[in-house]
């Protein structure tokens, strides 16, 4: 592999001796021992030094404001380094030809550096390195932030220290106030170690306790359905908290994802990928989301859920 921090200029035709994936996240393969160019590829690689390690983002796609996506704890949105093999990858492919759609890898993942020390860091901690990621790569703000399971606490984090840049939000599956992510095996694919819960997010969930208003931020909160059991108190605790969430903004939508367990983004692209451009489209408007009722969501195989209902 590359040297992770030796800065090459790839060309195409360019000598190379392995195929490694890390040339993929620069639209390169290496064929028969020279670079080739990947057309497919229609986005930009960013990797910037946020504080002595350095992280590296995707972004394909035009057009304001920019979508940037949050994963889950213990999970790598490049997918062992090949960013087309994101589990985001199939909603990118769609919310691209309206907007600009960015997803990263934390620190220690695909090919993004670690810290020193590695482990765990406090939840803020990735608050800050997202927002340093995305002002070294120059994208500057507004942004409609997209979170799966941790990733959908993370955002509202986000968006507690950086209001002014935060315009909407999806969560998928998001990890409400209060409880830790629900448990996400996912065949074929490698954890790896970013953050934690316990200390690590306490102090972050004190924070976002206290105020958990999104205003009127469009806000839809998408829920799985797949294997729900009505009986079991801890889904009911769960369905429960997605519709605090989604009272959290006076514009919001909560859907159940009916052909989905945790992972909505891999099992729903289509339903992910249109709960994405609801928001842009509010966004743009500068209105409020229409009733669930009144958008295409039901007919992607979900259904309406009211975050009144008890």
């Amino acid at each position: 592999m590359l040297p992770r921090r030796s800065y090459v200029c790839l060309k195409e035709g360019q000598r190379c001796k392995l195929a490694a994936s890390v040339y993929r996240a620069y639209a390169f393969k290496c064929k028969r021992g020279r670079l080739t160019r990947l057309p497919r590829w229609k986005g930009f690689t960013y990797i910037v030094d946020v504080g002595g390690y350095r992280l590296a983002m995707f972004c394909s796609g035009r057009g304001a404001p920019t979508v940037v996506m949050e994963s889950g704890a213990g999970w790598d949105e490049s997918a062992r380094g090949e960013w087309g093999n994101s589990a985001f990858s199939r909603v990118q492919t769609k919310v691209e030809k309206t907007a600009r759609f960015c997803v990263y890898s934390r620190a220690g993942s695909g090919l993004s550096e670690g810290r020193k020390p590695s482990g765990p860091v406090p939840a803020v901690r990735i608050v800050e390195d997202l927002h340093a990621l995305l002002q070294g790569a120059g994208i500057a703000p507004p942004y409609i932030l997209g979170g799966w399971s941790a990733g959908g606490f993370l955002v509202r984090l986000y968006t507690k220290h950086y209001p002014d840049e935060v315009l909407g939000l999806v969560t998928l599956d998001g990890t409400p106030l209060g409880l830790r992510p629900l448990p996400a095996p996912l065949e074929g694919v490698d954890l790896v170690d970013d953050f934690d819960g316990g200390e690590y997010v306490t102090a972050a969930d004190a924070e976002v306790a206290a105020s958990p208003s999104l205003g009127a931020r469009p806000l839809i909160v998408l829920t799985h359905n797949i294997n729900r059991a009505p009986q079991d108190p801890g889904e009911a605790e769960w369905l429960n908290a997605q519709k605090q969430v989604a009272r959290f903004s006076t514009s919001s939508i909560l859907i159940s994802a009916d052909q989905s367990g945790h992972g909505i983004s891999i099992n729903q692209p289509g339903l992910t990928a249109e709960a994405l451009q609801l928001v842009i489209a509010a966004v743009r408007a500068g209105r409020a989301l229409p009733t669930c009722e009144e958008t295409p969501l039901p007919r992607l195989h979900a259904t309406c859920l009211d975050p009144s209902s008890p």
